[in-house]
């Protein structure tokens, strides 16, 4: 079951998170989605509920890359970036609390069950947390 989808246009991306504990990740190239490379991303534990699209400034002449946030029932906060033919997830945040919300642009903001809302500024790996009052945080 797909709990949710996002598609990057600029680097041509779908995503989808699943009860299986999978991200899927197609390369939407051609016209044909029978053609498009499927990645199938198994670094969390648990069902992965959100995915958000994120793209980082770039860095003097160095472009963007294509990046994309996960969350996941198993309290994690993964952000996956394209390397050579797939994709690697390095872990942004852990917590022993289911994550349920997830947004991105040059910010990160993530929510969990226990009304944590947490605030990343990546190019200078700044974070702020705020709490809500004990509700449940949901996209």
């Amino acid at each position: 079951m797909v709990w949710g989808i996002a598609a990057d246009e600029t680097h041509r991306l779908l995503i989808a998170p699943s009860l299986d504990s999978m991200v899927y990740a197609w390369n939407m190239t051609g016209a044909e989605p029978a053609r498009w490379e499927r990645h199938m991303l198994d670094e969390h534990k648990d069902e992965v509920w959100r995915v958000a699209v994120h793209s980082e400034p770039e860095v003097g002449n160095t472009p963007a890359q294509p990046r994309f946030l996960t969350g996941s029932l198993d309290g994690t906060v993964r952000v996956w970036s394209k390397t050579g033919d797939g994709f690697r997830g390095h872990l942004l945040y852990n917590t022993s609390h289911m994550v349920t919300a997830l947004a991105s642009s040059a910010w990160i903001a993530h929510g969990d069950k226990s009304g944590l809302i947490g605030l990343w500024w990546r190019p200078d790996n700044w974070y702020r947390a705020l709490q809500a009052d004990s509700v449940m945080i949901q996209a």
